[in-house]
């Protein structure tokens, strides 16, 4: 378990004190969105790759390589540290699991909601998917900051998302708390062996 300093829980602070544990290298930003991570990794001297479909609030930053991709089809091999912010809980169930075990072998920085006691949102009732995943399914709204192309995501409970990073290869899951809001928060994992 990693607990902040931080009183305010301001997500990019969390990300740069996670970011912090390794050297600088390699990093990529799935959905990066308007590249507020992408930055915060750059001036941390990081050489970063910033990944989206969407390309319309990307900023005029040279020092990030940005590439307009779906992240579902993204390899990772040249990438010593995959961060994952606010894109995990978009996808579905089967994209999630694709997603970690195509970045298996290397660190993640997640930071995704999950089926984890008071939503804000509005959720379907608990149900399984996959290998045995629970969860609840979330009803995309269409918007920019929404998915891309699926009209519900899943949101697995922690237990069930510990189970889908052990099996895709992780082998220690730290996770920040208090939590950033009732149901979302930053996750730091390991793979079973760091490059």
């Amino acid at each position: 378990m990693v607990t902040s300093r931080l009183p305010r829980r301001d997500r990019r602070a969390l990300f740069a004190d996670l970011l912090s544990v390794f050297p600088a290298g390699r990093l990529v930003d799935l959905g990066t969105g308007p590249g507020t991570f992408a930055i915060i990794a750059a001036d941390l001297g990081w050489q970063v790759t910033a990944v989206d479909v969407r390309t319309e609030r990307w900023p005029e930053d040279e020092r990030v390589t940005w590439i307009q991709d779906d992240v579902r089809h993204q390899a990772f091999e040249e990438f010593d540290v995959v961060a994952c912010l606010g894109v995990f809980y978009h996808l579905t169930c089967a994209d999630q699991v694709a997603l970690l075990t195509r970045c298996s072998g290397r660190p993640m920085i997640i930071d995704t909601h999950l089926d984890h006691g008071e939503h804000a949102h509005q959720l379907s009732d608990r149900i399984t998917q996959g290998e045995g995943y629970e969860g609840r399914l979330y009803r995309e709204p269409g918007a920019l900051t929404s998915s891309w192309e699926n009209e519900q995501s899943f949101w697995p409970t922690l237990a069930s998302f510990h189970t889908m990073l052990f099996r895709s290869g992780y082998s220690t899951v730290l996770t920040v708390e208090p939590w950033v809001t009732g149901d979302r928060t930053f996750f730091l994992t390991l793979p079973r062996s760091t490059p």
